[in-house]
């Protein structure tokens, strides 16, 4: 994993393909993930509790049991960050 978690700011989150829909990022934060029967998002408001929010959101990483959570400067392989969203 890149950096440390003392050392990183949360700018994006992602979810890479392969989620298996387990529900425990929910569960260790609610305010980013949101989890459905069939598939796992990020909460449109999410970007909002990244700061408070830093160290459950690199636990969900962390914990997440096949690895798909991206946090930016945390473990972002570069061929899998998504576009920019530059819409207004």
């Amino acid at each position: 994993m890149a950096g440390s978690t003392e050392t990183i700011r949360v700018a994006r989150v992602w979810i890479a393909d392969g989620c298996i829909v387990c529900g425990l990022c929910e569960d260790t934060c609610p305010e980013v993930f949101d989890v459905q029967a069939d598939t796992c998002t990020i909460r449109p408001t999410a970007d909002r509790y990244f700061d408070q929010r830093q160290a459950q959101v690199i636990q969900a990483a962390q914990e997440c049991p096949v690895e798909v959570i991206r946090v930016s400067g945390f473990n972002e392989p570069s061929d899998q960050r998504p576009p920019l969203d530059r819409s207004p």
